[in-house]
């Protein structure tokens, strides 16, 4: 038996590409401020500041996207909490709700791949870049999954459900981009 909860949460790899984007924004908002400063806060118009409150809101999302994100399964159901995440469906699935997990791609200008699940009252939580996940963790979410909801039948079988959440792996979006994670279970120990 796996001890419970087992989580799901984001490594600092991320950070690869949000601290020069986001760090970028911001200190070019900063930059632009600075130079209102210099030349006299008159010559600094609506359009000037917008800029800067833009530019300030990305750099800052940017750098706190994965800050409290967690994907977890314990002895109730599935969970997954994304405070900064804008674009993560959070929220809770009881065992006995979960109806179907799916294979998708995210909606938006950059889709990467997804892995869903799905409960009988339409609330769904995804995993974004599945090939960020240590690969370990898939056999053991199908065991939680069938200690902890025995009437849920994988479609396909386990076997190739498993199969299928390692193609959609395989570097159709890759991980300098992308986010990696890190998943241990209810004792602290890591799975990689």
């Amino acid at each position: 038996m796996i001890p419970l909860p087992l989580v799901l949460e984001p490594t600092a790899h991320y950070l690869l590409l949000a601290l020069p984007l986001g760090g970028s924004l911001i200190a070019f908002g900063g930059y632009l401020i600075w130079q209102a400063r210099r030349l006299g806060w008159s010559q600094f118009g609506p359009r000037q500041w917008g800029a800067c409150a833009v530019m300030g809101a990305l750099g800052g999302t940017l750098l706190v996207q994965p800050v409290g994100w967690r994907f977890s399964l314990d002895r109730d159901g599935l969970s997954l909490s994304a405070p900064f995440d804008l674009s993560a469906k959070t929220g809770e699935i009881r065992w006995e709700e979960l109806q179907t997990i799916r294979f998708g791609w995210s909606s938006g200008r950059h889709a990467t791949p997804t892995v869903e699940f799905v409960g009988r009252t339409g609330t769904a939580l995804a995993i974004q870049v599945p090939e960020g996940v240590p690969d370990a963790y898939w056999p053991v979410l199908i065991a939680v999954i069938r200690n902890n909801a025995p009437d849920f039948r994988f479609t396909p079988d386990a076997d190739r459900w498993l199969a299928n959440v390692r193609a959609v792996a395989e570097g159709e979006y890759g991980t300098l981009v992308g986010w990696t994670y890190t998943a241990h279970d209810g004792e602290g120990r890591q799975i990689r």
